[in-house]
């Protein structure tokens, strides 16, 4: 999958909303990915996934987000779903908790150092 053959000029930040699909694709591993513990999603964007995680069930206690841009209207509706939102970038970020899991869309040129960062974060198991 390429990001540049979407034709016409990159949206900042490589900002592209999650669809539904890839999410109607997880419901169905949903209880055997989520066994209790913190959740993260560090690159919360429009709050397509911490909405789709609240509802799998999530307490808001164990569900975070992470957003290099936090507008004070995206970090109230974040936080009507995560327990804790911050803002930054998450890459360079330490986020004090050991995850168990990390749902995340990131930024289409970030998604390595994501996905390393994401490997190094989780807890073991």
């Amino acid at each position: 999958m390429s990001a540049t053959r979407r034709g016409g000029a990159r949206r900042p930040r490589d900002f592209y909303p999650t669809p539904p699909g890839p999410l109607e694709l997880l419901a169905s591993w949903w209880p055997s990915l989520y066994r209790g513990g913190v959740v993260l999603e560090p690159a919360a964007g429009d709050g397509a996934i911490c909405r789709w995680i609240a509802d799998r069930g999530v307490e808001r206690e164990y569900h975070r987000a992470i957003d290099v841009e936090m507008p004070t209207q995206r970090r109230r509706i974040l936080g009507g779903w995560c327990g804790e939102v911050t803002q930054g970038d998450y890459t360079q970020l330490p986020i004090g908790v050991r995850p168990r899991l990390i749902i995340t869309n990131p930024p289409f040129g970030l998604a390595v150092p994501f996905c390393e960062k994401a490997l190094s974060d989780c807890a073991p198991g």
